[in-house]
């Protein structure tokens, strides 16, 4: 999107998200296709999945689809904004820092975030590179996804309380535990369309 202007999807992979058991595969596919494949009729708002998971099971051993877990988003500020959407794994974005490929995340963007198998210690640290380079003072909204296996090293900390502990006290309206994610189902996102987040409500609407 950096690059062509073109809008870009951030979303599922063909075997580790289509390739998953029902419903998940089902619940994960309804949203690519809303998007995607069918007539999108705007506003678009997100639903939030019943349920959700993020049980490793392996490939080859699978005899049944993944635990269910009671399904909830929470909101850490309160607020309502409209922006532009920049969304992407956190971990891969530092790769691509301070280069031409990394979005320009300008002022009243709404930033989506996710991260997988980290520690409580790189959580920190991936949530410190964004405040340090000013993110959390030019963005207009967060939203922050869910994180598949998460080591909280003894600490009894989740992604959501050490994000409110590093970015300290903001005007703008957070939401955490989003499904877009490497957790299951996984919705799909649209990386350079202006949404709506009403973080009080847990509302995401595509305008």
């Amino acid at each position: 999107m950096q690059r062509t202007g073109i809008t870009t999807f951030y979303g599922p992979a063909l075997v580790a998200s289509f390739g998953e058991w029902a419903p998940y595969n089902e619940m994960t596919y309804q949203s690519f296709h809303d998007l995607l494949v069918a007539d999108t009729v705007y506003p678009y708002t997100y639903n939030i999945p019943p349920f959700w998971t993020e049980e490793y099971l392996e490939w080859e051993k699978q005899t049944r689809a993944k635990g269910r877990i009671e399904n909830h988003w929470v909101t850490l500020h309160g607020g309502k904004v409209s922006g532009r959407l920049i969304a992407g794994n956190l971990n891969t974005m530092k790769g691509i820092w301070g280069s031409d490929y990394l979005p320009d995340i300008k002022p009243g963007d709404i930033l989506m975030v996710e991260d997988a198998d980290k520690t409580a210690s790189i959580v920190e640290k991936n949530f410190s590179l964004l405040k340090v380079n000013g993110i959390f003072d030019r963005i207009g909204g967060l939203i922050l996804g869910k994180h598949a296996g998460f080591d909280d090293q003894g600490t009894g900390r989740t992604p959501s309380e050490i994000l409110q502990e590093v970015m300290g006290k903001v005007p703008f309206p957070v939401l955490t535990e989003f499904d877009c994610a490497h957790t299951h189902p996984m919705l799909t996102l649209p990386i350079g369309m202006q949404v709506e987040l009403d973080s009080q409500t847990q509302t995401l609407r595509l305008l």
